[in-house]
């Protein structure tokens, strides 16, 4: 019995340490944080928040992606579904896609 409590004792100290570890790195990365420069559409104005030394990832937007015809969007099947969408790039960079993002066209948004 004592050899199973020690052991537990153990294992509890290393899940803390790691614990610990992980909170001083969030802690870390959050005191390398700054604001950039805001962003305003209409009412809506969003500040950035920057690392430091962080390289920006290389993306398209959804927009950017069909106008450049890297990317696609079909119906899963012939007969379309509202909840579903097949999508595909067959671009070098990796594409955005915001959800609550509308696409106009097919069976998704019937007049």
């Amino acid at each position: 019995m004592e050899k199973r409590l020690d052991e537990e004792g153990k294992g509890g100290r290393r899940k803390n340490e790691e614990k610990g570890l992980i909170m001083q790195t969030i802690e870390n990365r959050i005191n390398e944080l700054h604001l950039g420069d805001p962003v305003t559409f209409r009412k809506l104005t969003m500040f950035p928040l920057k690392g430091q030394g962080e390289p920006s990832i290389d993306y398209l937007t959804l927009d950017e992606a069909l106008s450049a015809k890297t990317a696609g969007i079909s119906e899963v099947s012939r007969s379309g579904s509202v909840s579903g969408l097949k999508f595909l790039n067959d671009g070098d960079k990796p594409v955005f896609l915001l959800d609550g993002e509308e696409l106009i066209g097919a069976k998704q948004n019937p007049s």
